[in-house]
């Protein structure tokens, strides 16, 4: 995409995963800024079409009719308090996949979110200044 993190977390194209879960970052290190993330993307398979921030309308109806998922790995750049790159490896895998790293240390079980309440998730603890520590732990159980 070639924008910067917050551009591509609000343009919209998020809209076709409709769940995340398995989140694990199992590796943080403050002191260079790198944080190795996995987790699992679902597609349910329903969505056609996704309307962009900028108003055009992404046709996704290649994807739309069948379910799948991508198991996902991914080491985040930290600089300032803000992602600066993210590097990303997914592997297509079967639908709703318990990935096996497992969903997480912790033995919390996730919660399920809308796409929306993972979008603002996402937008809020990738993209804002955080005012504590650059690396929260919150949410990742």
């Amino acid at each position: 995409m070639g924008a910067g993190c917050k551009k591509q977390l609000e343009s919209g194209y998020l809209g076709i995963v409709n769940n995340i879960h398995h989140r694990r970052f199992p590796l943080i290190d403050e002191e260079r800024g790198v944080v190795w993330a996995n987790c699992v993307f679902d597609m349910d398979g329903t969505v056609s079409k996704i309307t962009l921030n900028t108003g055009e309308v992404a046709d996704m109806s290649n994807l739309a009719g069948r379910a799948s998922s991508i198991h996902v790995t991914e080491t985040f750049r930290i600089e300032n308090n803000l992602i600066r790159r993210v590097e990303m490896v997914g592997t297509g895998v079967p639908y709703h996949f318990n990935s096996s790293w497992g969903p997480g240390l912790s033995g919390k079980r996730e919660r399920n979110l809308t796409n929306s309440q993972l979008f603002e998730a996402a937008r809020y603890r990738a993209c804002a200044p955080r005012p504590n520590s650059q690396f929260s732990s919150e949410g990742t159980g």
